[in-house]
């Protein structure tokens, strides 16, 4: 018998990965010129965020949300190399890293890329409003999500 919430979750899951399929797409576009300028410059693993590939992990809904909260709130999207999983399968931050992770941990190098343009702050909002996802439902979800992530900061 399916949850009572599973359609939403699946729409949720849908809005997630459209998310995600627009930040991927400025990386691509932002990636040569950033690395030519910073030629050193971190890229992203082959378990990043920002990797297709990692669409299946566990975390993804969480993880899209945690990037979209920082590139609002301009804060460090913190990679998640190196960190410690719990029993199911989560990464997450020690206790002594919770207060301030991004001063003891290094941030996403695909974050670094996608930062500072304006479109990757309007990849969500664009995302909700797609054709595939009916308006008044996604529009909602947006608020949800934005008045639950300023709950969680209080």
């Amino acid at each position: 018998m399916a949850k009572p919430d599973s359609k939403n979750r699946r729409i949720l899951r849908a809005l997630l990965l459209r998310y995600w399929e627009r930040v991927r797409g400025i990386l691509r576009q932002e990636a040569p010129g950033h690395y030519q300028r910073f030629p050193d410059a971190p890229r992203p693993c082959h378990t990043c965020a920002f990797n297709p590939g990692t669409d299946g992990m566990t975390g993804m809904d969480s993880t899209a949300l945690n990037l979209i909260d920082a590139l609002h709130e301009g804060i460090p999207f913190i990679c998640h190399r190196g960190l410690p999983r719990n029993p199911e399968g989560h990464w997450y931050y020690p206790q002594e890293d919770l207060l301030e992770p991004w001063l003891t941990r290094q941030p996403c190098a695909g974050w670094w890329v996608v930062k500072d343009n304006p479109e990757a702050r309007r990849a969500f909002a664009r995302a909700c409003r797609s054709d595939e996802l009916a308006p008044a439902f996604a529009d909602k979800l947006a608020n949800d999500i934005t008045r639950m992530r300023r709950l969680q900061r209080k």
